[in-house]
Parts: C-alpha cells; sequence; structure tokens
C-alpha cells in the first residue's frame, strides 16, 4: 500500500510530456517533466542508484512483493524502450541486477513474466529502421529516421544479449525449460535480423552515403550483434543437450534440431565466404580498376571481417560443444556434419583445423575403430595417440 503508489508516480514521470498530459497530469506547465529531464535532474548515477535500491529490496522481500513484479518490470521495460541513451542503459543493468540477485529465488510463473517481457524487449528495441531505406548509388536524400533513435536500439540490443549470457551462465539450472526455450527465441530473432541486414551490402553503402554512423571507416553494420547473438544461442543449446531435465522431454528434441540446424547453417556460411573471398582476391589479381572497384572492396572487406568474426565462434563454441557431446548424440547427426567436418579441414585458420582435428579424433575415431587415449586426443609432444 505505500510501494505501489510510487510506481504510478514513476511512471507517469516516465511518460512524454503530452502522454502525461493526457493522463490527467494537472501542471502543465510542467510538461518538459519527461524521463529524460526527468533523469537529468537526479543524475544518471542517482537515477542507477535508485533502480539499484528498487532492485535489491524487491530481492530482499521477493515472497511477500512477488505482486509487484509486474511494476518493477513496467518501470524497467520503460526505463529501456525511453530515447535517451543513458536512461535505456540504466534500465538493462537494473533489470540484469534484478535477474542475478532474484533468479534462484523465481518460481516458474516469475519466470515466465521475466522471459515475456525479454522477448518484447527485443522486439520492440529491433532497429527495423534500417531496412526502410530505398537503395540507391547516388547518395542524394535524407535518413527517414532518427539516426538517434536507430543508434540507441542497436546498443539495446547488444546490452539485452550481454544481459542474457550472464543471466544463463548464473541461473540456467533455475530457469524453467519453457522459459529457457523462450529466451532462445529472442536470441534468434536478433541474430536472424542482423544476419539478414549484414547481408544487404548495397543497402549498408547506401546508409552510409544518407550519412549514417559516416564518421566511422567501414560499413554500418550489426555484425557484433550477429556474433554475440550467433554464440550465446549455441552456448545455451549446447548445454541443453547435457542437461539431464530436459533430456527425454518435447523441449529437448526442439533443442537439438535447432542446434544442428544452426551449426550446420554456420558451418557452411563460413566455409562458402571463405570460398567466395579466395575467388575475388584471384579475380582482383586480374581485373583492372573500374568506376566500381570501390564498392566490391567494401564489400569484400564486409565479408572479410565476417569470416574473421566467426572463428572464435567456430572454434571455441561450436568445435568445442560437438568435441563434448556424448558420442550417442554426436552419431545420430554424423551424416551432415562429416562432410562440413571435412571442408573445415582446408580452411585457412590454423586455429579452426586445430579444434576440427579435435573433433575428428574424439567423436569420429571411435566409429572407425579409433580410440583417442587422452581427452585432447594428443600426446605432450603433439603428437596424436589414436591407436587401433
Amino acid at each position: 500500500t505505500v510501494i505501489k503508489p510510487l510506481f504510478d508516480d514513476i511512471h507517469c514521470q516516465m511518460q512524454p510530456g503530452e502522454q502525461q498530459k493526457q493522463a490527467g497530469a494537472v501542471d502543465t506547465s510542467r510538461s518538459e517533466g519527461t524521463a529524460a529531464s526527468w533523469a537529468a535532474s537526479m543524475g544518471p548515477p542517482t537515477c542507477l542508484q535508485a533502480l539499484t535500491a528498487l532492485v535489491r529490496l524487491f530481492n530482499e522481500h521477493l515472497e511477500s512483493m512477488s505482486f509487484l513484479l509486474d511494476d518493477v518490470l513496467k518501470l524497467i521495460r520503460n526505463c529501456i524502450n525511453h530515447d535517451t541513451e543513458a536512461i535505456a542503459r540504466i534500465g538493462v543493468e537494473g533489470f540484469k541486477q534484478l535477474l542475478i540477485l532474484s533468479g534462484k529465488k523465481m518460481d516458474d510463473a516469475c519466470w515466465k513474466k521475466v522471459t515475456a517481457c525479454i522477448k518484447q524487449l527485443f522486439a520492440g528495441s529491433m532497429p527495423k529502421q534500417l531496412m526502410c531505406v530505398e537503395v540507391s548509388a547516388s547518395g542524394e536524400g535524407e535518413l527517414p529516421f532518427r539516426k538517434d533513435d536507430v543508434v540507441i536500439q542497436c546498443v539495446v540490443q547488444l546490452l539485452l544479449i550481454d544481459m542474457l549470457q550472464e543471466t544463463m551462465r548464473e541461473h540456467y539450472d533455475n530457469i524453467p525449460p519453457e522459459s529457457v526455450l523462450a529466451l532462445l527465441d529472442a536470441l534468434q530473432g536478433s541474430y536472424e535480423f542482423a544476419q539478414e541486414f549484414n547481408q544487404q551490402i548495397e543497402l549498408r553503402q547506401t546508409l552510409k552515403r544518407l550519412g549514417f554512423i559516416r564518421e566511422m571507416r567501414q560499413l554500418p553494420g550489426l555484425l557484433k550483434q550477429e556474433r554475440e547473438a550467433l554464440s550465446c544461442s549455441l552456448k545455451v543449446l549446447f548445454q541443453v543437450q547435457g542437461d539431464p531435465k530436459m533430456q527425454g522431454t518435447h523441449y529437448a528434441s526442439k533443442a537439438v534440431e535447432r542446434l544442428m540446424k544452426l551449426c550446420c547453417m554456420v558451418l557452411r556460411n563460413y566455409v562458402n565466404k571463405e570460398r567466395i573471398i579466395g575467388e575475388q582476391h584471384a579475380q582482383a589479381a586480374e581485373q583492372p580498376a573500374d568506376a566500381n572497384s570501390h564498392d566490391r572492396e567494401a564489400a569484400q572487406v564486409e565479408m572479410e571481417r565476417e569470416v574473421l568474426g566467426l572463428v572464435p565462434i567456430i572454434s571455441d563454441v561450436v568445435m568445442g560443444g560437438l568435441r563434448d557431446l556424448r558420442q550417442d548424440q554426436f552419431a545420430r547427426h554424423a551424416p551432415e556434419l562429416f562432410p562440413l567436418l571435412c571442408d573445415l579441414t582446408v580452411v585457412n585458420s590454423y586455429e579452426v583445423r586445430e579444434k576440427v582435428r579435435s573433433v575428428l579424433l574424439v567423436q569420429v575415431g571411435p566409429m572407425l575403430g579409433f580410440q583417442a587415449t587422452e581427452a585432447s586426443g594428443e600426446g605432450p609432444g603433439g603428437e596424436s595417440t589414436a591407436s587401433c
């Protein structure tokens, strides 16, 4: 009865001025009391301290205050969705603190509300306006959106992914299977959007010509969003494969189907793009410069950046995950994985080739009657210890 009215007051302050008037705010002279001016008057550190104090209070009395979870989530959501970056960052940090502190105490109903909120935040902060630009080589015109708004959305996507990675590390065992898959859906949406945007080189070139992130040398891109969402998804999906409470449920079958689809797509994409880069280098050496040379070089640089960024994901996450699967799990998917592993043995990255060798020794070797005598498949001197 004492705390709940405070939420109504804060929600009103978080609304833009026009919405405050419509909500019945009496003092119209204070229409500038938006979240931005409210936060500015307090200062970001004070705002964060206030939200942190609220989260800690909620955590300490979760059992008796669980009815306030909807209000806490609404407050956090309003912060994250705000068009001021400092407030959005404070909102995500507050959400992260809530999940880290209270994750072990939350029941399935609480987690259901939390995951629904996270999915809404991912969907609401997707920078879809980047796709609304008409591709043009002229460089004339202007951006059909406010640059700052889209930049904040890009920042929020990265912050949300980071929040999920930390939450999964801390509380995977406390999150019900249904909520795990819901969070994976949110990550997949972020990954797929970023991947689709990154593949549209002409669109990204147009955005740069129109002044979007013009100060950066490279083209505007969502490569980090694509990599981080992909990496987090793969880590969670591999974790599901070793989770006893998931085994034998329909959640496990959904997760393994998604994992194999994602692994095969990533490996195939990496192999194909590395081959294309090699062909482009060969053609560039023979082809004379022309009016389109600059655009071709820019596209090639972006593809090289993408391939380079995939190396740690493939070597550490994908190969590490495949290597640590139970042999019966790996064997069920060996027919689709083995050709891709063979393709990876001739890529340029030594790091990838080395990890592929380990997977072949540990997983494929036993199918052929070979057995590595050490988990690494190598002896102290780096020589193979596999024996028949």
